[in-house]
């Protein structure tokens, strides 16, 4: 448990980064709101980022008993948290200047973001496997085909082009990290 707790304060702190960077461009927002049109997009992504960022939050918190404090696990745990950085980073403009449209910088950005959130939403549940070595079975194979449907949602997100279906796909995601969230 003391290895667990040493890993949840340095994730902490970086999930806390991360949750900063987040805010920091909600704030931005707010303050340009009469010079932009902010628009819907960026803030359901940017909501979405931070429902991810508690249901892996509570995913680290079921799986504290198997964790064991290791340099490999650390720099795991680093790279995996430097990308969640980096794709919430995204999700906001840091030079507002030339920005007219939230929603514009949204279909220019959201590729970078939604990919980083693929990549680390992989690598966390590739991790929690590997230390649970679940049985197969029903369950599980209930879970792999909701996850394969997650990534395929948001996989459609990271690329369509359509602002509707970037509504219709960012609502479903949105439904489906809040049903995790009141599940767990």
């Amino acid at each position: 448990m003391e290895a667990f707790a040493h890993l949840l304060s340095f994730m902490g702190l970086l999930l806390g980064f991360t949750l900063t960077e987040i805010a920091k461009g909600f704030s931005g927002a707010l303050k340009r709101r009469h010079l932009i049109r902010i628009g819907w997009l960026t803030p359901l992504l940017a909501i979405l980022f931070m429902l991810d960022i508690a249901d892996i939050w509570t995913a680290a918190w079921y799986a504290r008993s198997l964790v064991d404090m290791s340099t490999a696990g650390a720099f795991a745990l680093l790279a995996w948290a430097l990308t969640y950085y980096l794709s919430a980073s995204m999700i906001f403009p840091d030079l507002w200047d030339d920005v007219v449209s939230l929603d514009d910088w949204f279909f220019a950005n959201k590729h970078w973001v939604v990919c980083g959130l693929i990549a680390t939403s992989i690598a966390s549940n590739a991790v929690i496997l590997s230390l649970e070595r679940p049985e197969i079975d029903a369950g599980l194979i209930e879970w792999a085909a909701i996850m394969a449907g997650w990534f395929v949602l948001l996989a459609a997100l990271a690329w369509v082009r359509s602002a509707r279906w970037s509504y219709v796909l960012l609502a479903l995601a949105l439904a489906l990290e809040l049903q995790e969230l009141v599940a767990s």
